[in-house]
């Protein structure tokens, strides 16, 4: 497989250099070579591949492969966005929560996108939605609305190729431990941060 990868991106396909660049980030099957890999990443989002534009913002957003631009980030993912990576939109909308990659902090921006994300069927993005319910940031405080944007990303797991965000499963599981819009319940908290681990 790995050389009928390499045949394809030597023939200048998009989508099959950014599947190596992937490969080559992680070092599945191949040797780890994250400077390569975002160097693929980049030749990929130039190829308008929305994945890989995703990609790129992430790699300059963690410095890896190169080093951090918060700027560039956020202008890669607002690429992807556009064209439609729900991943993206959710990396956008927390540079928006956090006021990082030159823009300022706006709460009800990073809501708009986590939303459009989650619509998409973004994990990271409903979990983020309910986390922002659950501390009252930007929206009024709400457990009951912050426990369903949990679940719904655990619903996730019914999926095929779609896995909840750990951080979901740990946050169903505060929500039962601390009765926040449920009544205690440290069985089923235990089992929440048993999923999550």
């Amino acid at each position: 497989a790995l050389k009928y990868i390499e045949k394809k991106v030597s023939e200048g396909h998009g989508y099959y250099t950014a599947i190596l660049s992937v490969l080559l980030r992680r070092g599945m099957g191949v040797e780890k070579n994250e400077a390569k890999a975002f160097d693929l990443a980049l030749k990929a989002a130039k190829l308008e591949v929305p994945e890989a534009m995703c990609n790129v913002g992430v790699m300059l957003e963690q410095g890896v492969g190169t080093k951090v631009n918060l700027g560039e980030a956020k202008l890669w993912y607002e690429k992807a966005v556009k064209a439609g990576d729900d991943q993206a939109m959710a990396n956008l909308g927390s540079l928006y929560e956090r006021g990082e990659g030159g823009v300022k902090a706006n709460i009800k921006q990073a809501l708009a996108l986590y939303r459009k994300a989650a619509d998409l069927g973004n994990g990271a993005a409903m979990n983020n939605i309910g986390r922002l319910y659950a501390l009252g940031l930007g929206v009024k405080q709400d457990y009951i609305e912050a426990r369903r944007w949990f679940r719904k990303a655990f619903d996730l797991s019914d999926v095929p190729g779609r896995n909840p965000p750990k951080e979901a499963l740990f946050n169903l599981g505060v929500l039962y431990e601390r009765g926040h819009g449920v009544k205690v319940n440290k069985k089923v908290a235990s089992q929440w941060y048993g999923r999550a681990a």
